[in-house]
């Protein structure tokens, strides 16, 4: 996170950004932190709104949200194989993109940012619920109980066992 942020003060932010979306999500915090990476390098700025939509996309699929910020970092460089795996046809034609989702063809601009823009569209029209439809299951639950078990390690490492253990190296 240091290194899309630019500093450490950058991945803090961005780290405490990544828990709080992942508490409410049945995403693992290893997986957001790499969309999150993958965002960033897409030229996204990954705030929790645009996390949210990608979360609802991804969840309504069924995929991982990791896998559509890759799917997303490759069509805003004109590889759009990745989003058939959303069930997303896009075919590049001169300066426009002509995508279709659920049976509606449309046409958007042939730009990182029309196509990070279209996708956020289906997560937020297609699926608002998705996130939250995907937390109250039984994998849900079960996802809840490793988040927490990873933030009670951190905090561990937090109240100075990080520090302990690195001196004995």
């Amino acid at each position: 996170l240091r290194a899309v942020t630019g500093s450490s003060e950058g991945a803090a932010a961005s780290m405490k950004l990544i828990r709080e979306f992942t508490k409410g999500t049945t995403f693992q915090i290893q997986e957001v932190t790499g969309a999150f990476i993958r965002l960033t390098l897409a030229g996204v700025v990954p705030t929790s709104g645009v996390m949210r939509d990608f979360g609802n996309l991804a969840a309504g699929m069924g995929r991982s949200i990791e896998d559509l910020a890759l799917a997303a970092f490759n069509a805003t460089t004109g590889e759009m194989e990745m989003l058939k795996q959303f069930g997303i046809r896009a075919v590049q034609e001169g300066d426009k993109i002509t995508v279709t989702f659920d049976g509606v063809t449309k046409e958007i601009e042939r730009s990182g940012e029309a196509v990070i823009n279209y996708l956020r569209e289906i997560g937020r029209e297609t699926f608002p619920n998705a996130l939250d439809e995907r937390l109250n299951t039984l994998s849900g639950a079960i996802s809840n109980a490793k988040d927490a078990a990873s933030e009670f390690a951190v905090s561990i490492g937090e109240g100075g066992v990080t520090d302990v253990l690195t001196q004995f190296n």
